[in-house]
């Protein structure tokens, strides 16, 4: 009897395969830490490009700046406005708008508005008056009256009569696919 050292690997019925030698390759991880502090070091770069290229265009609120009021003008005046975490203090003022800015209702007018969004906070309501505005609508802000919940409204549209605001509002839920509703103030 053979010991299995004795066997030949033609025994097998296996064919003779030529390898080359194995080639030492370098290091790839290294490869790789280079290629990634390179990659973080751009990226950095391109960010405080971009940063100090658009340091100008922030939205600020100057004083002299006044809000054109679509009702009449009110006794109501905001002390403090704050945007962009720049505060303006307002002293009794009026602040004025372009036509092509959001308007803000600091009082009862009668009218029927067609209502985006009501919001704790001034900013989320006039983050959301933007959009709108930039999509080609003449959003406002309808400010709260004291002693009532203090919720800022976003206006897309008012109308003089409830049928006309009814009509207005079933078109714009079809048209922007949003859940909209009509406030009387």
């Amino acid at each position: 009897m053979k010991k299995l050292n004795d066997y030949l690997k033609d025994d097998y019925g296996l064919k003779k395969i030529e390898l080359s030698k194995i080639k030492k390759v370098e290091n790839n991880k290294q490869k790789r830490f280079k290629k990634s502090i390179i990659l973080i070091i751009l990226i950095s770069i391109l960010i405080a490009i971009y940063i100090s290229i658009n340091k100008g265009d922030d939205l600020t609120i100057t004083s002299a700046q006044e809000i054109k009021n679509e009702s009449k003008p009110s006794s109501t005046t905001i002390d403090t406005l704050k945007i962009d975490s720049q505060i303006v203090e307002k002293n009794n003022l009026p602040i004025k708008i372009k036509k092509s800015e959001v308007l803000i209702n600091d009082k009862k007018t009668g009218k029927y508005y067609i209502i985006s969004g009501s919001f704790k906070d001034y900013e989320l309501s006039l983050n959301e008056a933007n959009e709108f505005l930039n999509n080609g609508f003449q959003s406002s802000i309808i400010l709260p009256i004291e002693n009532k919940n203090g919720y800022y409204r976003v206006a897309i549209d008012a109308h003089l009569n409830k049928e006309e605001a009814i009509i207005a509002l079933n078109n714009y839920k079809n048209t922007l696919k949003k859940e909209l509703w009509i406030l009387k103030h």
